[in-house]
């Protein structure tokens, strides 16, 4: 049987959709055919609908699977309705992904939705499309609903999946090799699922509370993959891509598992190739972060979210105080592995010193690699019904594709303002908290403060803006004085 899927990654810079990938592969393994059509500028297809349609009537599936997120699922939801308008009606649709999963109901009123899976979809595909190919009932399939004469049937879901049972993910589905390129050789992956922590503004919560209901006996939600499959996995990539210089690995958090150390060895003797990691600050310690580095690890990520210790503590359910966070960074430096902080500014409550508090915080860090983010609540999680509570939701704000958008909240015209400058030009304002060159950005950093809303999109103000802080670069540079610059993507900030 021949599936369809489409992915929507408009406005990014092009990643992988490892789910879509693994299901590509799941489907595969049992003799389906796949085709992905993915919908990026940089890989050469940005929403074209007249390529979407020659598509599907070349290929000819018995079923589209779109997985989006909440920012994407504007793109998808109009790509679902042209299909069923204008293309071919009668191929089921079906919608899956985190977004589907918290707001089931909200994606499948849609009249351009045939179905929708919830929660972890390798086992509820694989039986749809056994059963579609072999004309059988589809009704009874765990993880699926569907609408039949106007009613919606709801399926339970099955347990969490045991990874080492999974095929590794299918990469031929795409234009890999474009995209290990245009990502200067990084390929992302994954070795396990799940994370045990509550953070309000994660799907995480909300995720493991829908197979609560829904699930007699969910299973283990945190999961580690088979070493040697991934390892295998990894080696097979190597062997059909060229320009590979590092692995990116995307888990939640990569040290939570305790044999994870066994992995880093494995990894350094079959492998070779320098690599990154997302953690969390409470899973760091001397002995993972040494063994990191002895492995080849680059760089370590980590999730600061917000340098104010209330705005962590009593929004953001991550209660860890500065020093605390500062301590923990001190291992990551000691063993000369690169730091990279995730952070969050318009977060709920949130005040302009909170947000500055956020920069200096990471001053004191020494990150290497700065990335910003304006807060965007999604739908289902903790922290969004808190920003409902607080009456900033704005019913007439439109979803945003980036996180570098104005944000969506309720605030003053005045603090979205500031927090746009912040983003914009968070390479100068992290480099006038640096006290060995602040005096360098003073100038720059008040004529930035003082810009008005009307004058701050003004493409010539824009580059005059560019020429001073290219200018301020190069003469640091010349003397070899470490500062930030803004590289890879507009909310990025990196160290040089």
């Amino acid at each position: 049987m021949k599936t369809l899927f489409i992915f929507s990654n408009l406005g990014w810079d092009p990643s992988p959709c490892i789910g879509i990938l693994t299901l590509s592969a799941v489907l595969k393994s049992k003799a389906h055919d796949v085709k992905l059509i993915y919908l990026n500028e940089s890989m050469g297809l940005p929403l074209d609908l007249g390529k979407i349609q020659k598509t599907i009537e070349d290929y000819q599936p018995s079923l589209i699977g779109f997985s989006a997120t909440t920012n994407q699922f504007p793109v998808s939801l109009k790509v679902a309705k042209f299909i069923k308008r204008s293309v071919n009606g009668k191929i089921p649709i079906l919608f899956g992904g985190i977004h589907t999963t918290l707001k089931p109901l909200e994606v499948i009123k849609h009249n351009c939705v045939d179905m929708v899976i919830l929660g972890e979809g390798e086992g509820a595909i694989l039986e749809l499309a056994d059963r579609i190919q072999g004309g059988k009932d589809i009704r009874k399939i765990k993880n699926l609903w569907l609408k039949e004469n106007g009613q919606i049937i709801k399926n339970d879901l099955r347990p969490y999946v045991s990874l080492e049972r999974v095929p590794f993910m299918d990469v031929e589905v795409m234009d890999f090799q474009k995209m290990i390129n245009l990502r200067n050789g990084w390929v992302d992956l994954m070795l396990s699922r799940g994370c045990p922590r509550e953070c309000t503004y994660c799907f995480n919560s909300s995720y493991k509370n829908v197979y609560r209901v829904s699930c007699k006996q969910p299973g283990k939600y945190v999961r580690t993959d088979d070493f040697f499959k991934t390892i295998n996995g990894i080696k097979n990539i190597l062997s059909k891509y060229q320009n590979i210089k590092a692995i990116n690995f995307y888990d939640d958090d990569f040290l939570l598992s305790p044999s994870i150390t066994e992995f880093i060895g494995l990894f350094r003797k079959e492998i070779g190739l320098p690599f990154m990691v997302n953690t969390h600050i409470n899973s760091i310690t001397d002995e993972k972060i040494r063994v990191l580095k002895n492995g080849g690890c680059d760089m370590v990520k980590v999730g600061l979210e917000s340098g104010s210790h209330r705005i962590r503590e009593s929004i953001l359910n991550r209660p860890a105080g500065n020093q605390y966070i500062i301590e923990k960074m001190k291992i990551v430096r000691k063993h000369g592995i690169r730091l990279f902080t995730f952070n969050m500014i318009g977060l709920p409550t949130e005040t302009e010193n909170d947000v500055l508090e956020t920069l200096k915080l990471n001053i004191q860090l020494q990150a290497d690699v700065v990335r910003i983010a304006t807060f965007y609540p999604y739908e289902g999680t903790v922290i969004y019904s808190l920003c409902r509570d607080l009456d900033l939701l704005d019913p007439r704000s439109q979803k945003h594709l980036t996180y570098s958008s104005k944000s969506i909240l309720n605030f003053d015209t005045h603090f979205k303002l500031f927090l746009l400058k912040i983003t914009r030009y968070l390479d100068c304002y992290l480099n006038y908290f640096s006290p060995d060159i602040s005096i360098n950005y003073q100038e720059i950093v008040n004529e930035i403060s003082s810009l008005s809303e009307l004058n701050f999109d003004s493409m010539s103000k824009q580059k005059t803006l560019s020429e001073k802080i290219d200018q301020i670069s190069k003469d640091l540079s010349a003397k070899s004085i470490p500062h930030y610059v803004k590289k890879f993507n507009p909310y990025y900030a990196v160290r040089i």
